[in-house]
């Protein structure tokens, strides 16, 4: 149970994830409530209905459970740039728990791309210097799972692939 309070009290989100000022609804998962991206909340999104939840886990190369550290609400979807700053403090908070973030892990979204742009990754690299320690390297992952996903809806949905040549 130490892990759980010690990530909870680090987390950008306060003691108990949601603020009281949002939800979903259980049945529908339906998103209600106010952008909140904690210190990042942009002025000209205070105040306005969210509709695209972004949750921050951590989850260890050796073991089988996973956490909760953060959980935000956005006015569509969160850009690469504050994408970026969230993601650095949430390294932060977690190292500084003495726990190791080694990896970065998303899907291919555009937004997400573009928050590798801002880290200086390239199909040729993968990684850039540490946040905390700039002797190791943060690396970033694609979701496979979710590749595996987006060529099957791809194939589904047109009936044909399309490969360049190499």
């Amino acid at each position: 149970m130490r892990y759980f309070t010690l990530l909870c009290r680090s987390s950008p989100c306060g003691r108990n994830g949601f603020r009281r000022k949002r939800g979903v609804q259980q049945n529908s998962f339906q998103i209600s409530g106010l952008v909140d991206l904690g210190n990042h909340t942009p002025d000209k999104m205070k105040n306005q209905p969210g509709d695209h939840a972004l949750v921050l886990m951590f989850q260890p190369f050796q073991g089988q459970w996973v956490q909760v550290v953060g959980e935000f609400l956005s006015a569509g979807a969160v850009s690469g740039d504050l994408l970026h700053k969230i993601l650095v403090e949430a390294i932060l908070l977690l190292e500084n728990c003495g726990f190791y973030v080694d990896c970065i892990t998303t899907d291919g979204a555009t937004w997400n791309r573009s928050m590798w742009d801002s880290y200086g990754l390239s199909k040729e690299k993968n990684y850039c210097e540490h946040p905390v320690d700039p002797e190791r390297n943060l690396y970033f992952a694609s979701d496979f799972c979710q590749l595996v996903k987006n060529l099957w809806a791809r194939l589904v949905n047109n009936k044909v692939l399309h490969v360049s040549k190499i």
